[in-house]
Formats: C-alpha cells, structure tokens, sequence
C-alpha cells in the first residue's frame, strides 16, 4: 500500500486564440460552444458574433454569462448534444487505479495515453477503499490480510521479474487497485457521459470521487455548459459504454452463457480462442481492387466500412484493458462481477513453463476468494474489485469492421505485440480466413500493408518475407 492519493489536474482546454475575449475582459471558455449554436440560427458566423458582443457591446459580463446559460438551456439543455461536442478538455490523472483506467477506457469518444503496467512497481503501491481502512481501524486482524495479500502480490510479481519472468507475464497477478497514471482528452458530451456512468451504487467510489473532482475542474473553465441539464442526461442520447462495471450484463449473459452450454463453440471459447458469431461482406465485394490500389484511394477504402465480423471470446482482464483502447471495435462484456464469480485464470506461457504456475494459480485464487469475502461483509462489490488479478477472464463480445481488421489486427498481429491480445488477433484472422479466404488472404501484421516496418527496433519478419519473396510490390501478400 502507498499513502499517495489519486489525483487529477487540468492541463488545458479549447479556448479562443485571438484577444477578442481578453479585450473584453472575460475568461470563460464556453462561448466558444454556445456561440457555435446561436450561430446555427443567425446569419452572423460565430466568429462575427463573439466579436460584437464582447468588442463592440459595452455589456458586462453578468450579462453575458445569463445569455451563455439561456443558449445552452435551450441547446445541450434539451439534448443537442453536439453542442458540448465544442468544449475540449485534457485532463491528467496521478495515483489511480487500474480499476479506474479500465473504466475511463470503456467511453468510445474519450482519448487516452496511459502509463504502461511494463513500468509498475511495488513503490508506487496500490489503492485501498476508504470503507475498508474504516473496516481496519474496527477489527484489524480480521481485514489487514487483504491488504497482506496485495502487498504478497507485488512482492510474487518482483521474485517472478528477478528470476527472468517478462515484466508484461509477471503483471498478470498484480491487483486491479495498483496505481497507474493516465492522460485523458475528451468533450464535455463525453465527460457528462463519464458522470452519468459512474453514479451507479456498483462502481468503486474512487469513480465517483475522481469524476466529481474532474468536472469540478470542467465547470471552473465553463461554468455556464458544466451544469446539471436533465434532458442532457438520456442515456439512449450516447454511444453506449463497454460497462465492465455494471451490475447487470444479462443481455450479454445469455449469448455467452449459451454458447458456453454447446461443446463446440464451448471449446472455441478458451482462452486465446475465439468464436465467429456473425460476419457480413457486401455482395460482389472485389477485395483485390481495394488492396492492389497502391494510392490508398479512400473512396475505396470506405467500402471496408461494411464488412463485419462479431466474434466473442474470453480476455484477461489485462488484455481487455488493450482491447478496449481499440476505439473503434464496438466491445460489449461480462459483467466484472459476474466474472469473479466464475474466477477463471489467464496463464502466462512463461510462468505455465516455470517453476511459479502452482503459486501463481494460488495468489489468483486467493485474490478471487478474497474479493467474495470482501463483497459478503460489508464492503460494495465495486470497492471489493481492487483485489482481483488481472488475470482474470472476462467474457467479450467484439465487431470490427473491414478497416479493423486490416489495421487494428494488423498493429496486434505484430510480431512484438504483446502475446495475449496478438494470439487473440490470430485467432480471429484464422477464423474469418476459414469463411473468407478471399479477404483474409490481404490480412495479417502491419508490415504486409505498409511494405516496410514501423518499429523501431525490427523483429526481422518483414525482411524474411521479402527475401523469400512472398510480398507483392505493394506491400500485399501474393
């Protein structure tokens, strides 16, 4: 455990470039997002009309800030969304948990650059629930083993690391509460989404405390958008969130618990495996005229908008986090509760190979365990979640598109991606090369489609390929 708290600052929003505002003397910066409506119904440009309100109008900012709330009661207030698309916010999050990064990950028009769990260590700690500190202080031997345990879990992770176990398999047993910091960029639509999402009793409260202290941070810079408007909050209104934390995933509990009740495709779903539940592909689809164009004609690009591919899985919990980065696959799951209630484990290759899987499998199931524990005195099942593994299993549902799968698999499909989501990726190329051969042949790492590699320090794949001449001239497999 470590006593630095998560935290969240500001690093900047859209403002105006120009001294129009500066000159007038106000500082708010939501007039750029409610003069862009009052715009949709004047024949003044928004520009235009900034400029006589705030330059040529001797009105005091009193007056204006009324005007900016009257704009977006009648706008984003009565769920014209698009409006708060214009106000732009970068925010910085310190100390969080991975619980929580997983969360902020779900939101499809939210923006993230986030610090590798590679670069976790034991100093920097992990998150502890204020209710369960409370639960300490009142029976201290009865709850300070599961703050041992996490501290056991880092301390397995630095012996697994020291006797030459990757960093990217050791992380596998470290707990959804260690800390990790993250860059997040989004508009105020979004963020109103994040607010709405993270109101539910299930969520951990850090959700709720680092939500309310961001849009605290929000409403200092747009005061008159960053309020609460009811018709602003229809959830029919956003594209829908993955929901890793909701308390109900039925919906999706009775595709998966179906499919896991038929042998086959019961055995598709194994870890790292994958199963096709459903795929579309225009009629007189001529692939070969969209991959042969060497000038990436986006005209013809466009056309692998409406291929599809549904295919549901089972992912640790740390290659979730990556598949969800994916912002345009379209990700539906299990309920994280309902996953540690079937409690099954992803195995690194490298630990299942070693001399740690029989401990490893220990520290999993003990974590699992003590999160049932936790949940069943007192503690809210979201709070209770900062104790389970990543390597917990997740049931997934994902579409992806034609782009998609030429370009995301492409990156996963990498030599050097991270064996977990790359044997995913292989598994879905498998499959939609056993209903499609004739799209699939044009998929595969991301060196085939750029006819060189990107990273900076080569695996040698491409360079192989191209001696044994098995790469066409426009980067395309033959």
């Amino acid at each position: 455990m470590n006593q630095n708290h998560p935290e969240v600052n500001l690093l900047g929003n859209l403002s105006i470039t120009n001294d129009v505002l500066r000159e007038a003397g106000y500082w708010d910066h939501d007039v750029i997002a409610a003069y862009g409506a009052l715009g949709c119904f004047d024949q003044d440009s928004s520009f235009d009309l900034i400029r006589g309100d705030f330059v040529n109008s001797l009105q005091g900012n009193g007056v204006i800030s009324k005007k900016l709330d009257r704009i977006f009661n009648e706008t984003s207030g009565r769920g014209h969304g698009a409006v708060a698309d214009h106000s732009y916010f970068t925010l910085s999050y310190k100390n969080v948990p991975r619980l929580f990064t997983l969360f902020l990950c779900q939101f499809p028009y939210l923006s993230h650059l986030q610090q590798s769990l590679r670069r976790t260590s034991a100093d920097k700690g992990f998150w502890v629930p204020p209710e369960l500190n409370r639960l300490i202080e009142r029976d201290s031997y009865q709850y300070r083993q599961y703050i041992q345990l996490a501290d056991s879990a880092f301390e397995f992770y630095n012996k697994m690391t020291v006797a030459g176990i990757p960093a990217e398999d050791a992380r596998y047993i470290l707990p959804l509460g260690t800390k990790t910091n993250i860059q997040t960029s989004g508009d105020a639509r979004e963020f109103f989404h994040l607010l709405s999402l993270c109101s539910r009793s299930e969520t951990p409260s850090v959700f709720r405390n680092m939500v309310d202290d961001s849009m605290d941070l929000l409403r200092s810079r747009c005061p008159n958008l960053i309020k609460l408007r009811a018709e602003a909050y229809e959830p029919l209104s956003w594209y829908p969130a993955t929901s890793l934390f909701s308390a109900d995933s039925s919906a999706f509990n009775s595709v998966f618990n179906e499919l896991m009740s038929y042998p086959i495709s019961a055995k598709n779903l194994e870890q790292g495996k994958v199963h096709l539940l459903s795929h579309s592909v225009p009629s007189n689809f001529t692939y070969r005229s969209i991959f042969n164009d060497k000038t990436r004609n986006e005209a013809n690009l466009s056309m692998l908008h409406h291929v599809h591919f549904t295919f549901v899985f089972q992912s640790s919990l740390s290659a979730f986090h990556q598949i969800i980065r994916q912002r345009t696959w379209n990700i539906s799951c299990e309920s994280l509760f309902s996953a540690a209630h079937r409690g099954e484990c992803t195995i690194p290759p490298s630990i299942e190979n070693s001399q740690f899987k029989q401990e490893y499998l220990d520290f999993h199931f003990n974590m699992v365990k003590a999160y049932r524990l936790l949940s069943n005195c007192g503690l809210s099942k979201g709070d209770s979640s900062f104790i389970l593994p990543h390597s917990l299993n997740v049931g997934v549902m994902a579409h992806i598109n034609g782009w998609n799968a030429v370009h995301s698999l492409g990156k996963r499909l990498c030599k050097k991606a991270q064996w977990d989501i790359r044997h995913l990726s292989e598994s879905m190329l498998k499959s939609i090369n056993n209903y499609f051969y004739g799209f699939g042949q044009f998929l595969g790492p991301q060196c085939l489609h750029y006819n060189r590699c990107p990273e900076a320090k080569p695996c040698g794949y491409y360079n192989s390929i191209v001696k044994s001449e098995e790469v066409s001239s426009d980067g395309i497999k033959s």
